[in-house]
């Protein structure tokens, strides 16, 4: 970052080091070390921030293929009762409904 000083120069900063030393150029030791400080506090600040975003969208993704699998196995259920009414003349209610409650089961326990 490209920065003008008073006196109508410019200097370049690529580094809260190099702020930090025109900081101390420019107003003294003291405020060099206060907003020194500073800088390093908003970057600790911001380094928990990242890695608590990384941690929400972990959990988050976890979440989501927990839930399609748990969709893909309603699906598989479903697919059963098609498949059994369609090649049965007759049709067990029992069969039909163990097929039911298995596929109910997944839902409650995921959705």
């Amino acid at each position: 970052m490209r920065v003008q000083l008073k006196d109508g120069s410019y200097e370049w900063i690529e580094s809260a080091e190099q702020l930090r030393y025109l900081i101390k150029d420019c107003f003294g030791e003291d405020i060099a070390n206060v907003l020194g400080d500073k800088i390093e506090e908003l970057q600790e600040q911001a380094d928990y921030t990242r890695q608590k975003v990384n941690t929400d969208l972990d959990a988050y993704a976890g979440s989501l293929e927990s839930q399609k699998s748990a969709a893909d196995d309603m699906n598989d259920y479903i697919e059963q009762m098609i498949n059994y009414i369609d090649t049965h003349k007759r049709l067990n209610k029992n069969k039909l409904k163990d097929i039911l409650t298995a596929a109910h089961r997944i839902w409650q326990n995921n959705f």
